[in-house]
């Protein structure tokens, strides 16, 4: 049967094919989409710098900022101790501030500017695998999808990520196009070393391409491009390698607190991984329904079945993959690690929606449908509904202490510390040479947040730190061993910052506490959501 309903071709050969005779000629429907493509990317690019500046920072985003803020010397100085993985997104970061600035809209640019990219990708993607209304509605449910704009937002890897997963996967079709070419094997060999710099837990995504090359074998009957593709592999890995080693050794001190999924039961452990992933439980549902027509819609009209194959696999695999792997040690389960997987999730829903669409279409005959601009505005019209029904979700992720509940939507936001809130008070009330100490616990970095919001505004002396976090290589500042001796020369007011509540300090910190109220008495105290500030006064 002939599908006139997505202007493509209809053999049931889904993946990058060709005969003979026409090697060059690519997928007629991966050469149709064009700029049309670009319609995701403005829509996710939109999203993306729309309230860009209004969540405030979380300490991810602090280390971030911190590392791409110091020096090349420092900065691979901090990254041969820790955040060797994220250093090429460092590095990235120091050199885009240098020219562009610090501020909340430059620093999240980068991040913006990634997905909408993938959003490109991810419709090209689909245009290639099912046609090019499939792969238009592919980038639009990408775009749509507030983890998409939640994570392209943040000051973090993650959206170079999952652009760098979905160039891999384009250039990996489009070597499949032609097996016999150097250069697009050679391309994708450079993708890939992009996804390790980015995040290797990325690097999962070989399994689903590994479906795409075996379909392709099995397909053709020839072992070329299984060959081929574990060249580019191993090129694209052995050149990652260098990182990826340093990285790994470093991994076990900065993921101790990341738990394995419980596998007793995986229904549970899939539900929140969808929910985080989609962050939101509107768009979530949406992406579910869509994503099972995505499955069924191929199976009912015998079409485009190797394609669902590969994008089930490029889904499902890594996600079952990284569980797995985590079991043995280390754990890597986390939603955001696994952000790539929405390009693959995204290509299915869109696939769900027109596959839907042609079924009731070629039941229901209306006079409307054979309109030639029919589906374009239907898509537009679809977009606008899907985007009103989300809206909330959009709006949640994108509240001032959004990007502390890292797995919006479970449970409820944890509150956030006001580093902003600090400085603003600080720069408003305290005056130049006043001293400054933070008891605060070291993870929440909030001597970082706090500095980065304060910037010069006002000159403050943290007579309680010997090292910089600089000079220690690290995000942490050390402390003075005898705070007695060290608050003799100290001025006579010093701003005391401590978290709610503070029954968790250190056993340095208890002896700082003391010698500090040993000498001064506290005149007043401020409250900013989950931090006090006093102000102490000399008293001997």
């Amino acid at each position: 049967m002939t599908d006139t309903k997505d202007h493509v071709t209809t053999s049931a050969q889904p993946l990058p094919t060709a005969s003979p005779a026409s090697k060059s000629a690519g997928p007629v429907s991966g050469r149709k989409l064009g700029w049309t493509a670009v319609a995701p990317g403005v829509l996710s690019l939109l999203l993306g710098i729309y309230q860009v500046g209004k969540p405030e920072l979380w300490r991810d985003e602090i280390a971030s900022v911190s590392a791409s803020s110091r020096s090349l010397g420092d900065l691979f100085e901090l990254l041969g101790h820790v955040d060797a993985s994220t250093g090429f997104y460092y590095v990235l970061l120091h050199f885009w501030t240098g020219l562009f600035g610090d501020s909340l809209m430059a620093l999240r640019l980068p991040s913006v500017i990634a997905m909408a990219a993938a959003a490109v990708l991810t419709a090209q993607i689909g245009a290639r695998l099912y046609g090019n209304a499939s792969g238009l509605a592919a980038g639009l449910v990408f775009a749509l999808t507030p983890g998409i704009s939640r994570y392209g937002q943040e000051i973090r890897a993650y959206a170079l990520a999952v652009f760098a997963v979905a160039l891999a996967t384009f250039l990996l079709l489009r070597a499949l196009e032609r097996t016999g070419s150097r250069v697009r094997w050679l391309a994708y060999a450079a993708a890939l070393v992009l996804v390790a710099l980015a995040h290797v837990v990325a690097l999962s995504c070989l399994i689903g391409h590994l479906v795409a090359v075996l379909l392709r074998v099995r397909r053709d009957g020839r072992r070329g491009p299984l060959l081929r593709f574990g060249g580019a592999v191993l090129l694209g890995v052995v050149c990652a390698s260098p990182l990826m080693l340093i990285g790994h050794s470093q991994v076990k001190q900065q993921l101790s607190w990341l738990k394995a999924p419980d596998l007793s039961d995986p229904l549970h452990v899939g539900y929140q991984l969808w929910l985080t992933l989609y962050a939101s439980r509107s768009a979530a549902s949406i992406a579910a329904v869509l994503v099972v027509l995505g499955v069924l819609a191929p199976l009912l009209r015998e079409r485009k079945r190797e394609a669902t194959v590969f994008v089930v696999s490029s889904a499902v695999l890594p996600i079952v993959a990284v569980a797995l792997i985590s079991q043995l040690g280390t754990s890597y389960f986390i939603a955001r690690y696994l952000l790539f997987t929405l390009i693959a999730w995204s290509v299915l829903a869109g696939a769900g929606l027109v596959g839907a669409a042609a079924l009731l279409t070629e039941r229901v005959r209306l006079p409307l449908v054979r309109w030639p601009g029919a589906r374009p505005v239907a898509a537009v019209l679809l977009s606008a509904l899907a985007l009103a029904a989300i809206w909330p979700s959009q709006t949640a992720v994108r509240s001032y202490a959004a990007h502390e509940w890292t797995n919006i939507p479970i449970g409820k936001s944890p509150g956030y510390l006001s580093y902003e809130g600090t400085a603003d008070l600080l720069a408003a009330h305290a005056l130049p040479g006043d001293g400054l100490v933070f008891m605060t616990h070291s993870a929440m970095m909030v001597d970082l947040g706090v500095d980065y919001y304060l910037h010069d505004r006002v000159r403050l002396d943290q007579v309680l730190v010997t090292r910089t976090p600089q000079q220690n290589a690290s995000y942490y500042s050390s402390l003075c061993p005898a705070p007695a001796a060290c608050l003799a020369t100290a001025p006579g007011r010093i701003w005391l910052v401590t978290e709610t509540p503070v029954s968790y300090l250190t056993p340095v910190q208890t002896i700082e506490r003391t010698a500090l109220l040993s000498h001064y008495r506290i005149a007043k105290t401020y409250y900013r959501s989950d931090i006090h500030v006093s102000l102490l006064e000399r008293t001997s």
